[in-house]
């Protein structure tokens, strides 16, 4: 976990084209922060985590390695059949009747 994060951090900060000041500034920590999360001798608290993901548009499971979905993962929302849909509407028409 440690190493995934800060692998993702440092190509995160560098695709965006950060120097590690500029991301330190943003997130209202010193450089050296970065340099040691990058550099995996330490970890954000999770305050400043939540702040990275959202400054990157990234999940914390993706920053924490528990996911290789950057973005938030969907649920499909399951079909319903046409008799189900059938059943609803005439419950729904029986309960406007009411």
């Amino acid at each position: 976990m440690h190493t995934t994060f800060s692998q993702r951090l440092r190509s995160l900060r560098r695709e965006s084209g950060l120097s590690q000041t500029q991301l330190a500034e943003f997130l209202g920590v010193s450089q050296q922060s970065i340099t040691g999360w990058e550099n995996a001798r330490t970890e954000p608290e999770y305050r400043v985590l939540i702040k990275i993901a959202g400054f990157f548009s990234v999940t914390s499971d993706y920053l924490l390695g528990l996911s290789d979905q950057p973005g938030p993962q969907t649920v499909p929302f399951p079909v319903m059949s046409p008799e189900a849909i059938r059943q609803i509407e005439e419950l729904a028409e029986f309960l406007k009747k009411k």
